[in-house]
């Protein structure tokens, strides 16, 4: 009875030291954020997973920003989510006609379980003063799927209307690339808009769960009637 829940500690040890080694803290979030043909790019570093950054571009002011990596980068590789807040008012003093404003910020350091199917969701919204236009698309997995929401244009609020699909991990870490395009005509007009990209592993389905449990079942069943053996 000692040897068998020592083996079971064993097992349940292994178990959390394979899914602790294969997670990585999320220490780095790329941004790039290109206005008027010029393209600045951050790094912005934490251990926290929210990160803020602030920018000034051609034709916009007053950029503020908060993003949000959250937590298969610290625990946990059932779920990646890379979200992005942006703030700006177009400049008093920009040129005349479109301005489009393009911000992407790039996560590789979620964690991830490898082989394993993932369920991907990409939306967000714009409140405007005026007139825009909005598209958002969200890269998972270095290329493995990308979901695009837009073009979508309006005054006021302008919502995109969310896409999904799948994807299958290929390795111990995750890559989110989110990308934001706001364009807008209106000198002087504000705008916030806020996206989400998202990876949540798919769990499997109650039969394939069961077969799994009834295994464990036989092998335990097994290994009793091994021990009866012995004993007699």
């Amino acid at each position: 009875m000692l040897r068998n829940r020592s083996l079971l500690m064993a097992a349940v040890a292994g178990i959390a030291l394979l899914i602790a080694s294969s997670a990585a803290p999320a220490s780095t979030i790329t941004v790039m954020i290109t206005d008027g043909g010029v393209t600045q790019t951050q790094t912005l570093s934490s251990t926290t997973g929210t990160y803020t950054f602030t920018a000034t571009t051609t034709n916009y002011s007053l950029l503020t920003g908060t993003l949000v990596a959250t937590n298969d980068n610290l625990a946990d590789p059932s779920m990646a989510t890379l979200s992005v807040s942006l703030n700006g008012m177009e400049k008093t003093t920009a040129s005349s006609g479109l301005h489009i404003l393009t911000v992407k910020a790039t996560d590789s350091n979620f964690a991830a379980v490898a082989g394993r199917q993932y369920d991907a969701t990409s939306g967000g919204f714009a409140i405007v003063s005026g007139q825009t236009t909005l598209t958002h698309s969200s890269n998972f997995n270095a290329g493995a799927l990308t979901l695009t929401e837009g073009p979508a244009s309006g005054t006021g609020a302008v919502f995109l209307t969310p896409a999904s699909g799948q994807f299958t991990s290929s390795g111990g870490t995750i890559t989110i690339a989110d990308t934001t395009t706001i364009t807008t005509n209106k000198t002087g007009e504000t705008f916030t808009t806020n996206t989400a990209s998202n990876a949540n592993l798919v769990i499997p389905e109650p039969a394939s769960m069961a077969m799994a449990l009834g295994g464990l079942g036989i092998v335990g069943v097994g290994a009793w009637v091994r021990r009866r053996k012995v004993k007699v």
